[in-house]
């Protein structure tokens, strides 16, 4: 048995689906819908299947897309956690104010400037030890403003000097630059669509990029004007969970693989079915709470005695709490046909 963490737990199951996809895209052999004949499997054949999305598609996207195979998810969530759209916000955090060492490092990182991880470490290890909590910003100042730095780490010094440019020119741009202008600015210097639209998913994440700079153009005809305001709003949109969802591609042609609850399958076919989250335990939580509430049997309560203090199930609220557990066991065992019957070639 997996031992681990729950998110452990997902990501194996995950990788072991992303293995089996490999294995058969290409090799098994499916019926094509408008020749009848046989032709090896797509990525669009493969559809992953889900009690419920929450707290498993993300987990199972990240996983396949990791492993270069293209996904899609209909739902109404996880735009702001797509990597694409945190390396906007972190640029456009740092140009507002480049003293938040979050989404600098974050920045830095990025495909945008491709500092690595030793790299930053030794610019935030040069600083003496009275100043090892300045800000990273301040750090790097004075990283360039040591003589002998220019001499030891003549390449180093020269990366982070043209990001420093880079970074003084675009706060310069910001001031008089529509976001909109700003973004659109960003994403020809740095051959931002060409290089999302390359990666895994690629013409999913190029959806997210384009919606993301709609809606500076959409918050630009507002009362509300500036960076600062745009970020703050973008903020309070993912503290309050007002998640966008990805932004909707046609996915009839797209040749990805696709991940959706078994309840939005009923009715549909697919050529091959992975049925996931089966581990994942039944919620009974409706039968434990002091009231129940049964369409055929009505309500039933707990006993509670006032005077000795105490509270106990009564025979009426434990047969009505066992007709509900049946109930919810047999809607999961409908789910389950439903799930099982999905696949017209390979379950």
């Amino acid at each position: 048995m997996f031992e681990g963490k729950v998110d452990d737990k997902k990501q194996a199951e995950a990788g072991m689906i992303a293995k089996k996809i490999k294995e058969m895209v290409g090799t098994f052999l499916v019926t094509d819908k408008q020749t009848q004949k046989l032709r090896p499997a797509q990525y669009r054949d493969v559809v992953i299947l889900l009690r419920s999305n929450a707290g498993w598609d993300e987990v199972f996207k990240k996983v396949l897309q990791e492993q270069g195979i293209p996904v899609y998810i209909s739902s109404k969530t996880g735009y702001f956690s797509a990597s694409e759209i945190r390396v906007l916000l972190n640029m456009l955090k740092v140009l507002d104010n480049p003293l938040q060492d979050i989404p600098l490092a974050g920045l830095m990182k990025s495909y945008f400037f491709s500092f690595s991880d030793e790299e930053m470490a030794y610019i935030k290890g040069s600083a003496p030890v009275e100043k090892k909590y300045q800000l990273f910003y301040e750090t790097i100042e004075e990283f360039l403003g040591e003589p002998s730095h220019q001499e030891t780490q003549e390449k180093l010094c020269q990366k982070l000097t043209a990001f420093l440019d880079k970074i003084t020119l675009l706060r310069e741009k910001s001031k008089y630059l529509s976001i909109h202008q700003l973004l659109q600015d960003i994403f020809q210097e740095f051959h931002y669509l060409e290089y999302v639209s390359a990666l895994p998913g690629g013409e999913q994440r190029k959806a997210n990029v384009e919606m993301f700079l709609e809606k500076a153009i959409a918050f630009e005809k507002t009362s509300f004007q500036g960076l600062f305001h745009f970020i703050r709003y973008m903020e309070q949109l993912n503290k309050y969970d007002v998640d966008f969802g990805e932004a909707g591609i046609a996915q009839e042609h797209a040749d990805t693989v696709r991940i959706m609850t078994i309840h939005k399958s009923k009715g549909l076919e697919f050529p091959i079915c992975f049925v996931s989250g089966l581990a994942k335990k039944f919620n009974m939580q409706d039968i434990t709470k002091a009231l129940l509430l049964d369409v055929d049997m009505g309500i039933a309560t707990d006993y509670i005695d006032p005077v000795q203090r105490i509270r106990q199930k009564t025979i009426r609220k434990n047969i009505v709490a066992r007709k509900m557990q049946i109930d919810n066991v047999g809607e999961e065992l409908r789910e389950l046909y439903v799930a099982l019957t999905r696949a017209k070639e390979k379950l």
